[in-house]
């Protein structure tokens, strides 16, 4: 009787769970993640470069006219920045990744074994992982519609002569495209391999118009995929082709890096237990395995995403920190090929235990720095109250905390305004970028690069022909003494600058 109320209460007890993990991103405005501001930041900038007659911001930037595979996610949040306020729209994607990554990765279990349902409860602990507290929303997104993209699969391959069913996978590898370029192409390999495994024998003789159908069906997504590699060449976001050392590989994979976030050192120790955990089931499924489609296909995805870590450069074509990426895509094939072992159920709602509480500690783990990082951003908030709209302001950084970054970009989605630190402007893989001659980096100085800046405000002014409104001090050291410290300070007096605002971590001055 216990045991059949247990299950009975699963689906209702998997919500509650679900409703735990998101409640950081609702009790926290904004949930501060590194690139989270700027990718806030240029959504808000293309909202109002569609919509508003804001001279600043035209002067300054341009849409990309590349169909770049980072669109995804700035599109959605722009499009629901017309309904919420900015900060608003953020909890809007987090959640909405969120749900894709729970309950797609829940129905590709179910949809492989139904028995297994407490598998997915290994969904949980990748939620709040490296890159997406690194605020790599299109990378999140597209790893959410992955196991969406495997269910669909799964149940369509057959369905390939049905035009209706051919536009929508098509639309779908598209979409794939626009979200992350790797991740569409693991999309494809994953299909491939369950056409080819997945079959039926009455289905066999079919095999290679089956498969001639996806790679018509993925044709837009392979044309953009090329002209992508041949427009931005094989270099990484630094400009070369980058391998991590095999060591470092096999640490990440032992350690499970792709939970680890805030301090390696630390959070490792805890980190090493989910794989633990995960090769401990393993074993127990291996007692009385008995080989089935289903496991031959997602277990070679599984190895597939292995061998992909130590092939793939961790930096190649514009992008960066890939490796981890697929660390996370080899964890979550792994978690996703349990559920074909046939564990008893009685191990599988452990298993589903063991899952939640590694996911809760983590949390717990984590949650000091996010709130930390939350009472952080509230100086830029309260700053901006003080800035008008459309204003051009130049951010001066010196933290060393790599999470500050981007905290400036705060200013301009709350204010509209020109916020002269923009990293995806100057990357060429985004859908905004700054234009002729106006990248600061270019005319300003290393403000961008460096947490010990020096600039040349007269000097950008007099190339850009727009002056700059306002300057933000960033936790300047009060025993700061160097000359570019002393040369801004001079050009502050020259150009007349006053503060308005000083805080513990902040200064602002209007002109």
């Amino acid at each position: 009787m216990i045991k059949k109320s247990i299950f009975n209460w699963e689906p209702c007890l998997f919500f509650l769970a679900f409703i735990i993990h998101i409640l950081p991103i609702l009790l926290l405005t904004p949930f501060v993640t590194l690139d989270g501001p700027a990718h806030l930041y240029n959504a808000h900038l293309m909202k109002e470069l569609l919509f508003e007659n804001n001279n600043n911001l035209h002067s300054f930037f341009e849409f990309n006219a590349f169909p770049e595979p980072n669109w995804t996610g700035h599109f959605i949040l722009s499009l629901v920045q017309l309904i919420v306020p900015v900060l608003w729209s953020e909890k809007f994607i987090m959640i909405l990744i969120f749900i894709l990554t729970v309950y797609g990765f829940r129905k590709l279990i179910f949809q492989i074994n139904e028995n297994a349902i407490w598998l997915s409860w290994f969904v949980f602990p990748f939620l709040f992982n490296f890159t997406f507290l690194l605020g790599f929303y299109n990378f999140a997104l597209a790893i959410a519609l992955l196991p969406w993209w495997m269910c669909w699969w799964l149940k369509s391959h057959y369905d390939r002569l049905h035009l209706k069913n051919g536009l929508f996978t098509m639309l779908f590898f598209v979409i794939l495209y626009f979200s992350h370029l790797v991740v569409f192409l693991l999309a494809g390999l994953s299909a491939g391999i369950i056409s080819v495994f997945n079959t039926p024998k009455s289905e066999r003789k079919n095999l290679g118009k089956q498969l001639l159908y996806l790679f018509i069906v993925a044709l837009p997504g392979l044309f953009l995929s090329f002209l992508f590699v041949f427009v931005f060449g094989t270099g990484g976001y630094r400009g070369e082709v980058a391998y991590l050392p095999v060591s470092q590989l096999i640490n990440d994979l032992l350690f499970s890096r792709m939970f680890v976030v805030y301090d390696y050192a630390s959070e490792k120790v805890f980190t090493l237990i989910f794989g633990i955990i995960v090769l401990a089931l393993t074993l127990i499924g291996f007692i009385k395995i008995s080989w089935t489609k289903n496991q031959i296909s997602f277990g070679l995805i599984t190895l597939l995403s292995l061998i992909l870590i130590f092939i793939i450069p961790d930096s190649m074509a514009s992008g960066g920190i890939l490796s981890v990426r697929f660390v996370q895509w080899f964890y979550m094939a792994w978690c996703i090929w349990m559920a074909t072992l046939n564990l008893p159920k009685k191990i599988n709602i452990f298993a589903a235990v063991l899952a939640l509480s590694f996911s809760l500690g983590m949390m717990k783990i984590h949650w000091r720095v996010q709130k930390e990082l939350n009472e952080t951003a509230q100086y830029y908030l309260e700053a901006s109250d003080r800035i008008a709209v459309g204003s051009v302001v130049l951010p001066i950084n010196y933290s060393s905390n790599w999470m500050h970054s981007n905290l400036s970009c705060y200013l301009g989605a709350i204010k509209s305004c020109v916020i002269l630190d923009n990293y995806e402007a100057t990357q060429k893989v985004f859908p905004l970028l700054w234009k002729k001659n106006m990248d600061p980096e270019i005319h300003l100085g290393n403000h961008v690069s460096s947490n010990r800046p020096c600039v040349n405000m007269i000097q950008s002014e007099e190339l850009t022909g727009i002056k700059i409104d306002y300057i933000s001090l960033w936790q300047e050291p009060s025993d700061l003494q160097d000359s570019c410290s002393a040369d801004l300070k001079l050009q502050m007096n020259q150009l007349k600058f006053k503060s308005i605002l000083k805080k513990e971590s902040i200064q602002l001055f209007e002109r």
